[in-house]
């Protein structure tokens, strides 16, 4: 079906799991957005710092 699914099991069972999330989130967005054609350079910005919204300008 073209679904990119991360059962809560294995997510409960890493030792770190915000990390597993987030590479899992990582890795979709990857895939769906070179699958698209986007231009990742032009929407893509380096991560921020928690709780530090980035500038936009």
């Amino acid at each position: 079906m073209g679904e990119f699914v991360l059962p809560y099991a294995v997510v409960r069972a890493e030792d770190d799991p915000d990390a597993a999330v987030c590479a899992f989130l990582e890795s979709t967005y990857e895939a769906a957005a070179d699958l698209a054609a986007w231009d990742r350079e032009a929407l893509e910005c380096p991560r921020g710092t928690p709780r530090h919204p980035r500038l936009v300008g």
